[in-house]
């Protein structure tokens, strides 16, 4: 079952630690409690000679030193600090398949609309060896003399420029992981070019109300999903030789390497990933715990709204959903948090104005997805744990703080401080816990709610 009892003594409760910045949160559930998490799954006891040799033998195309011999300039494609890729074990095999092949390579790092890399991001993500051998650059989706136009278009007539960078190499590799997305259903693959190396006008049109109120734009979903459409086609325009995709489970560990062809070698890691991301509750809940999926991803409270999603499938209308996320960076760019701030009690009227104009503004996508989460619960259920954000200010960004209802400070505390809260409120309340937030595809047992209306009637 996953019902909760809302007073139960410290003894009865389930323990459960929720993602939080580079550490966790120790969370006590109400017994009953449902906690989702992804299945146990294995992982690559030596990854580095996994990743070998799958470039010896790819997915779908011949070997990487195949594809390399006589190429010039071989440009890896790479994502930035907000994604937890272990590039420290996928570089090496990846750098020695070249050595010798082409005459020089370049890491782009593919920023879309997030800001630079630090060069202290660099070293964490690449270490030092990569970082003093090789160039590594930043995409910058603002910066015309970047860009370049693509002859095509994709199906939906955008008109796409990208990194030029990436165009002009003549050997073009993507990496990058395979996860959840509320958006394009998974990340990887594709979504290296698309919106990755593209500019910000492409970007917006991704991102804009028609694609994004698309049923089918969610998390878990690529079928009939526009906005992996609309990346993949662009991808395919632009052109990529290979491809490494990486499966990560809740620990970090990896679970799976998938080198080759694009869409191959993407389509063999979504399997894999598909098949120990999703949890199911017996029933929608009337408090869900979820989370940032701490760091790198709960850097900002941008990157945070993901785990808002993430409780979406599970949670009943007029229920609450309190997030745990650190926010380090605080609330992201400059235009969300005006954006945020413009809006704030206003989101009919930012729904209205974004159907009304064509304009896409920028990282207006980011609050389309929060509105969904508030037109189910609400401002005052959607509570947020997030220390790195004053009080004062996380009032304006269309959330309850989570000191509001226990006035507690320390995040720890804050976290079960609002919880018992809300249990106060609700006696008998049901209880799901997401832990890891966006990492996990939640969704209802349709079994079991198909029992219940059996019984009912």
């Amino acid at each position: 079952m996953c019902s909760a009892a809302g007073c139960s003594s410290d003894a009865d409760r389930m323990r459960t630690h929720v993602a939080y910045g580079r550490g966790r949160l120790e969370l006590r559930l109400p017994p009953h409690a449902c906690e989702l998490r992804t299945r146990p799954v294995e992982a690559l006891a030596r990854p580095a000679e996994a990743l070998a040799e799958a470039l010896r033998n790819p997915i779908g195309c011949p070997p990487l030193r195949q594809l390399a011999a006589g190429r010039r300039h071989a440009c890896i494609v790479v994502s930035d600090i907000t994604r937890p890729v272990p590039y420290r074990v996928l570089l090496p095999p990846l750098l020695a398949a070249l050595e010798g092949a082409v005459e020089r390579v370049t890491l782009l790092v593919a920023t879309g609309t997030h800001r630079a890399s630090t060069p202290a991001e660099k070293l964490e993500m690449f270490g030092p060896e990569v970082v003093a051998r090789y160039p590594i650059e930043d995409h910058d989706s603002r910066d015309p003399s970047q860009l370049v136009a693509l002859e095509r278009r994709p199906s939906s007539g955008t008109r796409v420029w990208l990194n030029r960078l990436y165009l002009e190499a003549d050997l073009r590799i993507l990496t990058g992981l395979v996860e959840p997305h509320f958006m394009a259903g998974y990340s990887g693959g594709r979504k290296a070019i698309c919106p990755g190396l593209a500019d910000l006008r492409t970007i917006q049109q991704l991102h804009g109300p028609a694609f994004l109120e698309h049923p089918r734009a969610a998390g878990g979903i690529l079928e009939d999903n526009p906005c992996h459409r609309e990346a993949r086609e662009i991808a395919h325009i632009a052109g990529a030789d290979f491809t490494v995709n990486v499966a990560l489970d809740l620990q970090r560990r990896i679970v799976g390497l998938f080198a080759g062809e694009l869409d191959a070698a993407f389509d063999a890691a979504v399997a894999k990933v598909d098949s120990f991301c999703r949890a199911a509750a017996p029933a929608p809940a009337d408090i869900v715990v979820t989370s940032g999926g701490g760091y790198p991803l709960d850097k900002t409270f941008y990157q945070a709204v993901k785990g808002m999603v993430a409780a979406l499938p599970v949670v009943r209308p007029g229920g609450a959903i309190l997030l745990a996320a650190e926010c380090s960076e605080g609330i992201g760019n400059r235009e969300y948090a005006e954006l945020l701030f413009r809006y704030d009690g206003r989101h009919a009227d930012f729904l209205r104005d974004i159907a009304a104009r064509d304009e896409v503004l920028q990282d207006q996508w980011e609050l389309e997805e929060q509105c969904k989460v508030l037109a189910t619960v609400g401002v005052e259920g959607l509570v947020a744990c997030c220390g790195g954000i004053e009080r004062g200010t996380l009032r304006r960004l269309s959330v309850t703080p989570a000191a509001d209802l226990c006035g507690e400070a320390d995040p720890q505390r804050q976290l079960q401080g609002a919880l018992d809260a809300l249990l106060r409120r609700r006696p008998a309340a049901r209880v799901a816990a997401l832990p890891e937030g966006p990492y996990i595809l939640a969704e209802v047992d349709s079994r079991e709610v198909t029992r219940r209306d059996s019984r009912a009637r």
